[in-house]
């Protein structure tokens, strides 16, 4: 097709609707930002008339060739090129949208310099929250173990006890391992928020991520502006289930071999017995990773619920409030206050 030029066109030119749309593209490779710079190099300051304030930053109006286009950002996390050919020529309009991308992306490469010195000094982030991926991922696999489990004809809460499946105990390992990061995700997530302004530092942010998850537990009221001052209780029964957790957890990590993975055999009256070892401890989770079954996988997660609900009951009053609004948000939004950062809301929707 001849070379076509894009110039700048006014918003009484578009009369028109979704359905009207010859082309849609959301090009991949550039940022939001970059686009924005990329365009306004190219075509100046946006268009505000046609702005979906709810959902847009910036709009820009464009034609070329018998054909208008739209390009804008949606929701803060992505942009996007609409084209309206006039004789709705889809060829044509997805020619028209490639060529002007590849402008667009030519422009954002002169401003490469100046989008990193943005990025060096954020207003603020959005923070994928790994509490909440975790924790939900574990759902999700207790729920797909449950299906594999119904499908032998009984039902999980059922007072029969059958050998757990191989696909049920593979999902139910899964979820206990998800259970127990979701613990790790939520306390630093709660020192990425709240960690006192004055231990802001990256050697101390290094150490206390290394630490062991009982410790990070207990001393985060010492580390964090959103507790109290006193450490957290770990004489408590949610704590102190926890630890077994955390504990067993190690032992299946690490592949130690526990006691009840040894089995026992003897020999008496010149017949050969074998003879499992009993479960000494109050453990909520069975020695052996191959016996974790969906009704372990529910008393395990009830023991997570239960520390956290711990961890959230130590919180300052005003501090639980906002934290809660948002522990279970796939994304959260944080802006900058002297360095420390402030829950704003969960990601625009």
């Amino acid at each position: 097709m001849p070379k076509s030029e894009f110039s700048i066109a006014m918003p009484d030119e578009f009369q028109f609707t979704g359905k009207d749309r010859t082309s849609f593209a959301m090009p991949s490779g550039l940022s939001p930002l970059e686009a924005y710079l990329g365009l306004k190099s190219l075509f100046g300051e946006p268009n505000r008339e046609l702005l979906d304030d709810t959902k847009q930053q910036w709009v820009y109006l464009i034609k070329a060739d018998e054909a208008l286009i739209e390009v804008c950002d949606w929701k803060i996390e992505s942009w996007s090129i609409h084209v309206y050919e006039k004789n709705k020529d889809e060829l044509r309009a997805e020619l028209l949208s490639t060529k002007l991308a590849k402008q667009i992306a030519q422009s954002a490469k002169k401003q490469g310099s100046f989008v990193s010195s943005l990025l060096r000094n954020p207003s603020g982030h959005v923070i994928e929250n790994p509490f909440a991926l975790y924790y939900e991922t574990a759902g999700e696999l207790t729920e797909i173990a449950k299906r594999f489990h119904s499908e032998r004809g009984i039902a999980s809460n059922s007072a029969i006890k059958l050998p757990v499946s191989p696909n049920e105990s593979t999902l139910c390992r899964a979820a206990f391992f998800q259970l127990i990061a979701a613990v790790e995700g939520l306390l630093n997530l709660v020192y990425e928020l709240y960690l006192k302004k004055h231990l802001r530092d990256s050697r101390i942010a290094e150490r206390l991520a290394r630490e062991q998850i009982d410790l990070k537990v207990r001393m985060a009221p010492i580390y964090c502006d959103c507790f109290e001052s006193r450490p957290i209780d770990h004489t408590t029964e949610a704590f102190q289930n926890f630890q077994r957790l955390v504990n067993r957890r190690n032992d299946f990590v690490h592949a130690n071999l526990t006691k009840n993975m040894k089995t026992a055999v003897v020999r008496h009256d010149g017949m050969t017995f074998v003879v499992n070892a009993e479960d000494s401890g109050a453990s909520l989770v069975p020695s052996s990773m191959s016996e974790i079954g969906i009704e372990d996988v529910k008393k395990i997660r009830s023991a997570v619920d239960d520390l956290i609900a711990q961890i959230l009951a130590t919180m300052r009053p005003v501090y639980r409030k906002v934290f809660r609004s948002v522990m279970y948000a796939d994304f959260i939004h944080v802006e900058y206050e002297e360095g420390v950062p402030v829950v704003l809301s969960q990601t625009p929707s």
